[in-house]
C-alpha cells in the first residue's frame, strides 16, 4: 500500500509539476479570477493584511489575508492597464449617466500595460509589462485595474516575467515601496441628490395622447 501511495504521489507530480508556467491558452475566462499579489520590495514575499483597495470591472475589493487582490475575471481578454493613484472620480456628460473615470487633477499617478502572450520559442505564456504616460486628459483607460493608493507607495516592475500555471489569471505581482497610508477618500462623487430625490409624474400631449414623464 505504502508503495502504491508513492507511486501515485510521483505521478502527480509529474503531470501537475509545481512552479510552472502556463503551456495552454489562458482565453478562457469561465469562472475564474483575476489575481494580484502584494509583494515586499525588498524580500519579495508577499505581504499579508495589507489595507489596500482596488477596483475593476465595477467591482470594488479590499485585499485579504492571503496578500491578494482578487476579481471575478468576466473576459477573455489578455491585456489590460493597471493605475496607481489615490482616488479617482466618474465624469457624468448627461445625468446619471457616466461616460468615463478620470484621475482628478490634484492627482499623481502611474499607469502600466500588462499584455500576456505565448512565447513562440519556448511556448509558454509571458507577461510583458511596460510602463505607460497617463493620458493628456487623464482619462482612465478601459479594462484597467484600478490600485486606490499613493503611486510612491506602490508600484510594478516592468519587464517580462514567465505566467504561472493555474486555472486563475495571476497578473504580475505589485510592490510595497514605502509605508502605506490609505486613508484618503478613494473615489469622488458629484452632487448625489439626482439619484435620491423623489420622483414625480408628468404628463405631456402628444399627436397621439398623453405621455407620462418620470421625473427629478
Amino acid at each position: 500500500m505504502k508503495c502504491i501511495k508513492q507511486i501515485i504521489l510521483i505521478y502527480a507530480l509529474l503531470t501537475h509539476p509545481p512552479c510552472q508556467a502556463q503551456e495552454e491558452s489562458p482565453k478562457s475566462s469561465g469562472n475564474h479570477a483575476l489575481i494580484l499579489f502584494i509583494r515586499d520590495q525588498l524580500t519579495n514575499q508577499v505581504i499579508t493584511d495589507v489595507p489596500l483597495q482596488a477596483t475593476y470591472g465595477g467591482y470594488f475589493v479590499n485585499s485579504d489575508h492571503n496578500g491578494q487582490i482578487r476579481f471575478p475575471r468576466k473576459t477573455s481578454n489578455l491585456e489590460f492597464y493597471l493605475i496607481i493613484t489615490p482616488s479617482i472620480e466618474p465624469i457624468f456628460p448627461l445625468l446619471n449617466n457616466v461616460s468615463h473615470l478620470q484621475v482628478p487633477a490634484a492627482n499623481d499617478a502611474r499607469l502600466y500595460r500588462l499584455i500576456l502572450q505565448k512565447n513562440l520559442k519556448t511556448r509558454l505564456w509571458e507577461w510583458t509589462v511596460t510602463a505607460e504616460n497617463l493620458a493628456s486628459d487623464r482619462h482612465i483607460p478601459l479594462h484597467s485595474i484600478i490600485i486606490l493608493a499613493d503611486p510612491a507607495q506602490i508600484s510594478m516592475p516592468t519587464g517580462t516575467t514567465l505566467a504561472p500555471l493555474s486555472n486563475h489569471l495571476i497578473l504580475p505581482s505589485i510592490y510595497l515601496t514605502g509605508p502605506l497610508q490609505n486613508n484618503l477618500s478613494s473615489i469622488t462623487l458629484p452632487n448625489n441628490r439626482p439619484f435620491l430625490a423623489k420622483l414625480t409624474t408628468a404628463y405631456n400631449l402628444t399627436p397621439y395622447g398623453y405621455a407620462t414623464m418620470q421625473i427629478y
